[in-house]
């Protein structure tokens, strides 16, 4: 639990920060060349992460264990892919435009919309009045925090 929730909060703050330095970086680059470049530095880290987990299978969560089980290949694996590679371009796109609030502002309530919708498809979470309720709360946040 302490570790998803370290990781919680490294998602929701470097996802702020990565977009922010992505604009600048894209303010001498360009967008595309940004992407680019964040891409390598993102797969050589991931080879980075890969070789030490084959290394040391013991040192983390069982979750983080190769499992090389390529053979249930499905097509929409690539799907969360292109899903981090618009989620990088639309971030540091939104920030330079409308600012670093109103774009995770406006992030946050479609996460918790997007959550809604995937803790019902995947039934791994009971939908109840709470989640619906701080929902509605989060998207009054981001209407708020977008009408400056």
């Amino acid at each position: 639990m302490a570790l998803a929730i370290v990781f919680s909060i490294m998602a929701g703050t470097f996802g702020v920060w990565q977009a922010g330095m992505n604009k600048v970086v894209a303010d001498s680059l360009g967008f595309t060349a940004s992407l680019l470049f964040n891409g390598v530095f993102f797969l050589v880290f991931n080879f980075i992460f890969f070789v030490y987990v084959y290394m040391k299978p013991d040192v983390l969560p069982s979750e983080f264990s190769i499992h090389w089980a390529f053979s249930d290949f499905k097509w929409w694996w690539i799907v969360p892919g292109f899903m981090g590679f618009a989620l990088v371009m639309g971030l540091a796109v939104s920030i330079g435009r409308i600012g670093a609030v109103q774009t995770i502002a406006v992030s946050i309530a479609a996460q918790v919309f997007a959550s809604i919708a995937w803790d019902a498809y995947s039934g791994d979470f009971e939908l109840n009045q709470w989640r619906v309720a701080g929902a509605l709360v989060t998207l009054l946040g981001a209407v708020v925090a977008t009408l400056a």
